[in-house]
């Protein structure tokens, strides 16, 4: 019987973790400036704990975890997060998570939270709250905070977490008429040209992108978010589309961080170092 209980106990501090992994779902990918509510539901299993037992009292345990899990968004991303923390079976648990887009952005966020058995200890219910700490790519300074609430599947290995709360980005103002002129990558011998008429052109030389462009086609912007649309003729992005953020890290340079983009000289090129002005 001892055996047994030490089990269940265990188990349940499994399912008490589980609630770590709700701050990360928390997280979304937004360009808005104004404060959104956000509404998510994460998925996830331990993959590392080592509880101790405490011996103070029957069936108290202290210890550390680690979970992998996947998170799902209202505007149908889906993110991968990992979680560290800690937990008390008595007090609670508390830890940090990062959640990972598609793009390479991250969004980090610190949590703490408690459960509690319900329908004679069949389900743990757990409850808490999460604040952002940190975030890169299109996420960096973001800020956010909000509560979550959940309970553990059958088996108790797994465990699903929804979770409310609000986030706010730093204002971001980026007309077309900023973008328009001539841009080269300093240390690479790429160009690029975005035109008045919403057309661009990219080549290794000036008299390259009239004569010989690697890429042309027609562009988008539509906040943050700018799209290259090429034409069939393109010699290296025939017919594709590709979407990056922007983002004016200084006055007259300009980075693309990648959204999704099937053409991999374009997504290479992108990645290698921001763009500076050489020409209105």
């Amino acid at each position: 019987m001892a055996t047994i209980k030490k089990s269940k106990r265990i188990v349940t501090i499994c399912a008490l973790l589980g609630i770590l992994v709700i701050a990360a779902s928390l997280l979304v990918p937004v360009t808005q400036v104004a404060a959104k509510t956000a509404k998510f539901r994460v998925v996830f299993v331990f993959t590392k704990m080592e509880p101790i037992q405490v011996g103070d009292v029957e069936g108290h345990f202290v210890g550390t975890y680690e979970i992998k899990g996947l998170s799902s968004h209202e505007n149908g991303e889906v993110a991968t997060y990992r979680d560290w923390g800690t937990f008390d079976s008595i007090e609670g648990f508390k830890g940090y998570f990062v959640l990972t887009f598609e793009d390479g952005s991250t969004q980090w966020a610190n949590y703490q939270g408690t459960s509690k058995p319900a329908q004679d200890g069949r389900v743990m219910l757990y409850e808490g709250t999460w604040e952002c700490i940190k975030g890169t790519g299109r996420f960096e300074e973001i800020e956010g905070s909000g509560s979550f609430t959940g309970k553990n599947f059958t088996p108790p290995g797994v465990v699903y977490i929804d979770y409310t709360g609000t986030y706010t980005l730093p204002t971001v103002s980026i007309r077309v008429e900023d973008l328009i002129g001539l841009w080269q990558q300093p240390h690479y011998a790429l160009y690029l040209q975005l035109n008045e008429d919403g057309t661009f052109r990219v080549g290794s030389t000036i008299e390259g992108l009239e004569k010989y462009p690697y890429d042309e086609g027609r562009f988008q912007l539509e906040g943050t978010l700018f799209t290259y649309i090429s034409t069939d003729e393109s010699r290296y992005c025939p017919g594709q589309t590709g979407s990056y953020h922007l983002k004016l890290i200084q006055e007259g340079q300009l980075q693309f961080i990648l959204y999704e983009d099937p053409c991999e000289d374009r997504r290479s090129a992108s990645a290698k170092e921001p763009f500076s002005r050489v020409s209105p």
